[in-house]
């Protein structure tokens, strides 16, 4: 996936849309190659399982602490 993504970005977003001009800073020979690491030194990430719906008010009820940020901010960050 990031290679599409970084691929679309080569592919001069920014200099079709007058971002800005001169050698593609997304290039990956002789840019990103140097810089990044390659795919295979990557490690794949294994993501949580996500959250049953039918869960969810136990949890919101769980962050009902208003003084506490990292209750405030799970909050708005499940509500988006």
């Amino acid at each position: 996936m990031i290679d599409r993504v970084r691929a679309r970005i080569e592919a001069a977003w920014a200099t079709t849309h007058g971002f800005r001009s001169g050698d593609n800073p997304a290039r990956w020979k002789g840019n990103l190659a140097t810089t990044l690491p390659r795919k295979s030194k990557v490690v794949n990430v294994e993501h949580f399982a996500a959250l049953p719906y039918s869960k969810l008010p136990a949890f919101m009820a769980g962050c009902a602490c208003p003084t506490v940020p990292s209750h405030s901010a799970t909050k708005i960050s499940v509500s988006t």
